[in-house]
């Protein structure tokens, strides 16, 4: 089968949003797909929204985010054993990119995603992601490095999405 992608899940992942969101998304764009019982590569992951969404903020032990990371790979595994499953791991931010009167979203917006924008918060979230998915038996695709020297490929004003 060709890759394929939908939609990004656009929420945090949370013990909160994971049947709501991942779960619920999951099915929607890719149900008939992984329930067909042929062999599948499914690769999932969550970051950027756990480090930013003001609101989420769950200081440096991201317990609840790891829990709900754990559940999401059980029970992709238990609903779905002919899926080959792999962890995409974090992207790195770009502080110094951040120009909020120029990025392609609301200015407020803009200001208020990028409070927590460090990569100090993406390392950490990235050592505890890839040590629950080694205790997982899960692959780890490590993507970091990438990102981080790919600064110059991000939005106008922008330390997170690139173009």
């Amino acid at each position: 089968r060709n890759v394929e992608f939908r939609s990004n899940v656009r929420s945090e992942l949370t013990t909160k949003k994971l049947k709501p969101s991942f779960l619920r998304k999951l099915v929607l764009y890719h149900g008939k797909q992984l329930r067909l019982g042929e062999k599948v590569a499914l690769v999932v992951g969550s970051s950027i929204w756990d480090l930013l969404i003001v609101e989420n903020i769950q200081g440096n032990d991201f317990d609840d985010h790891l829990k709900a990371c754990k559940e999401f790979v059980l029970t992709i595994r238990e609903r779905y054993p002919n899926v080959d499953l792999y962890w995409k791991g974090t992207s790195s931010l770009h502080p110094h990119r951040v120009d909020c009167k120029e990025a392609n979203y609301d200015y407020e917006d803009c200001f208020r995603s990028t409070k927590y924008l460090s990569n100090s918060r993406v390392v950490n979230l990235e050592e505890k992601q890839r040590k629950l998915m080694e205790e997982l038996k899960v692959p780890y695709l490590d993507l970091y490095p990438a990102y981080y020297l790919s600064a110059y490929y991000m939005a106008p004003g922008d330390g997170r999405h690139s173009v």
